[in-house]
């Protein structure tokens, strides 16, 4: 039996969302990796069920895989699997996390996956063809200058390159700053206790402050998750 490289990786996020669902907003340790990002079984139960699936219908492709590391990552085609790529979300019962699949033939992506199996939402794209979500096609927004452009990131690092580039934010009204995920939501005024989340809000802190940004910090009656409170302040589309 033959299958196509989009129907297997459609099988893969399949399995993968199977092995999780069970495990959200259910009882389960939370183990710690040397990189100090939380792992649990329902990470590593769908990573497995991908490999088995490849195992069955891709022997001689190789893998390199979040949880189980890397099995022939010099060969012509290479799968790359994070089976939840964002644990703490899963961890948290916020089902923003997602599975994240791509194939490699020679060192070139030629197709990506990202399934986010709770909200159903399944993201496709392949050279040549077009990108989906749940099966329909999708594009870009259409916008002639960079001022009409919205992007979203969950990621520091960005004025890291601001400052490296020695530029400064496009339109400092226009941007809003969230604490996010890293947000007790219980008991707030104790402080965040995991280090990293801890670090994270506070170099948020000192960037928001050198930048002049419209900022929601962590006692503010308006912070919340980004996806949600972009659209109600009138800083995104919902959806995005």
């Amino acid at each position: 039996m033959t299958i196509s490289d989009l129907a297997l990786a459609e099988m893969l996020a399949e399995a993968a969302g199977q092995a999780i669902r069970p495990w959200f907003r259910r009882p389960f340790l939370v183990e710690t990796k040397e990189d100090f990002s939380p792992v649990t079984a329902a990470d590593k139960e769908a990573e497995a069920a991908i490999r088995r699936l490849l195992a069955q219908y891709r022997p001689d492709d190789g893998v390199i895989g979040e949880e189980y590391g890397d099995d022939r990552p010099d060969a012509e085609r290479v799968w790359v699997l994070d089976p939840i790529d964002g644990t703490r979300a899963f961890v948290a019962g916020r089902p923003l996390f997602g599975t994240l699949i791509g194939l490699l033939e020679q060192g070139k992506p030629v197709l990506g996956i990202i399934d986010q199996c709770i909200i159903r939402d399944r993201w496709m794209a392949a050279p040549g063809q077009h990108t989906t979500l749940n099966g329909a096609r999708v594009h870009v927004r259409h916008c002639t200058d960079l001022a009409q452009a919205r992007i979203g990131t969950t990621s520091p690092q960005a004025f890291d390159g601001l400052k490296l580039a020695g530029r400064k934010p496009w339109r400092v009204s226009a941007n809003l700053a969230v604490v996010d995920h890293n947000g007790p939501t219980t008991a707030r005024s104790a402080g965040i206790e995991d280090p990293i989340a801890r670090l994270q809000v506070e170099t948020l802190d000192a960037n928001a402050r050198e930048y002049g940004l419209t900022y929601f910090d962590i006692n503010d009656r308006r912070q919340g998750i980004v996806h949600v409170i972009g659209p109600e302040q009138g800083a995104t589309l919902p959806g995005m």
